[in-house]
């Protein structure tokens, strides 16, 4: 606050200066794991968070580095590879470079390649359910919408 005269009136006045700053802001970290799938579904999100929860529970192929995703490692730990993986891999794959030049992200967790097998099923009434499998048969979680 500054106590300035005025040329017009003769009298005193405050004036105050004020500076123009950019608006500080707090960036969050998600703890919650970026799910891509081969095999679209509306119940993406649910396992996602399932997922994210029980990572450890869950026997997946684990990636360290981004550049190691192609179909010569993916492949032989899978079992199989079709043209579905390799556009989610590439998504995957640029959406990762993508986050590691941003400086609001920080990359902390590897990546994991689940196999997921996908069951559409019909009762005799005609109630029509989808069930869902994580992972391999020694660790796996099941996922539906009954």
């Amino acid at each position: 606050m500054i106590r300035n005269r005025c040329k017009t009136c003769d009298g005193y006045g405050t004036t105050y200066k004020w500076k123009l700053l950019p608006v500080p802001f707090i960036s969050k970290m998600a703890n919650v794991p970026k799910l891509y799938s081969s095999a679209p579904t509306k119940y993406e999100k649910q396992i996602g968070e399932e997922l994210g929860e029980l990572i450890e529970s869950v026997e997946g192929i684990k990636f360290t580095n981004v550049k190691d995703l192609s179909d010569k490692t993916i492949k032989p730990n899978l079992g199989y590879y079709n043209k579905n993986i390799s556009k989610v891999v590439k998504r995957a794959a640029n959406d990762y470079q993508k986050f590691e030049k941003d400086k609001d992200y920080k990359i902390k967790s590897p990546i994991y390649v689940f196999p997921l097998i996908q069951i559409f099923c019909e009762s005799k009434k005609g109630k029509k359910f989808e069930i869902y499998a994580v992972g391999s048969e020694q660790k796996f979680i099941t996922y539906s919408n009954f």
